[in-house]
């Protein structure tokens, strides 16, 4: 297929469908942190990462908003569990 075929069957694909194929790069930190850090963090950044697919990003700043997006998402998920430990009554 020619190069600007492919970039219009891209850009033809419907919003959701981006969502959803961005969304498959953090399935697995939904087992890892809270409902509402997985609807805030990832689902900011699952927002700009369509945004930057409909921009024509690169594929190497789209991996790096992913990268950032890992780490971020550990760091609160730590705080977050931290933060439940302090709370806890000590015995």
């Amino acid at each position: 297929m020619h190069d600007g075929v492919v970039i219009g069957i891209i850009k033809a694909i419907s919003p959701a469908a981006q969502a959803e194929s961005a969304g498959k790069a953090f399935e697995w930190l939904a087992f890892l942190t809270s409902k509402r850090i997985w609807n805030e963090d990832v689902g900011d950044a699952i927002e700009t990462i369509c945004a930057m697919e409909r921009a024509d990003c690169s594929r190497f700043k789209i991996r790096y908003e992913i990268v950032k997006t890992y780490f971020w998402v550990i760091i609160v998920t730590i705080r977050e569990l931290v933060a439940a430990l302090i709370k806890l009554p000590l015995r």
